[in-house]
């Protein structure tokens, strides 16, 4: 995973070396709406790691669509509510057999049992959403059925 990087204002990102996968921070204070965090084991350990280092706390999660890689979560982010589409958490209840095959027999099992342990969000709720942003959820099946790509942006701007 690339070190995290600053793409606008309190947007953090990491790209996984698996798919180059995103991880997106938004960061307001110290608060972290954390977004379709890492891929791999060691990934999610450095992102976990790499928060703790720079004092954030997350608040809340939130996964873009029902693909694995979208639905992982680390213990370190802590209990913060985690969100997805209504449709990406149904699928993520309903094909959550297939969705953990597709990490494979070797991912570790702490991880595993939070994989796509989501809860359906019409928007996000304000809990989870640091300060100074506003995010709207624009849900489409383009991707993958249920995905909404989160459209965010400061309000200072």
């Amino acid at each position: 995973m690339t070190d995290l990087r600053e793409v606008a204002p309190g947007v953090l990102i990491a790209t996984s070396r698996k798919m180059s996968t995103n991880s997106t921070l938004l960061v307001g204070g110290s608060d972290v709406l954390l977004v379709d965090p890492a891929w791999m084991p060691d990934e999610l350990d450095a992102l976990a790691s790499e928060i703790r280092r720079r004092g954030l706390r997350v608040i809340g999660g939130f996964a873009t669509h029902a693909h694995q890689d979208h639905l992982l979560w680390h213990p370190d982010f802590g209990a913060a509510p985690r969100w997805a589409s209504a449709r990406t958490a149904a699928l993520a209840a309903s094909e959550r057999e297939a969705l953990v095959s597709f990490l494979g027999a070797d991912f570790p099992a702490h991880l595993v049992e939070l994989m796509g342990r989501v809860r359906a969000a019409e928007a996000i709720p304000a809990v989870s959403v640091p300060a100074g942003f506003e995010v709207e959820l624009i849900v489409h099946d383009g991707h993958a059925p249920g995905t909404p790509p989160s459209g965010c942006r400061r309000s200072a701007c």
